[in-house]
C-alpha cells in the first residue's frame, strides 16, 4: 500500500509533496490501519457467526436421505 502511495505522490508538484507529503502519509497509514480493522472483524464476524449456525444444525436430529 506505502508503495503505490509513493508512486502516486511522485506525481503530485514538489511544492505540494513538501507541504502535504507527511499529512498524506499519515492519512494511508490511517486508512490502511482502519480497513485491516474492518476486514478482521468482518472476518471473526463471519467465523463467530458460522460457528454458531454449524451448532445448531449439528444439534437437530440427522434424517438420511431416501
Amino acid at each position: 500500500m506505502l508503495a503505490v502511495y509513493g508512486r502516486l505522490l511522485r506525481m503530485y508538484p514538489p511544492s505540494f509533496r513538501a507541504r502535504f507529503g507527511e499529512e498524506m502519509l499519515q492519512y494511508v497509514r490511517d486508512e490502511s490501519a482502519h480497513g485491516r480493522r474492518m476486514y478482521w472483524t468482518r472476518t471473526l464476524a463471519d467465523l463467530f457467526r458460522s460457528a454458531l449456525t454449524e451448532r445448531w444444525k449439528g444439534s437437530l436430529p440427522f434424517e438420511a436421505p431416501s
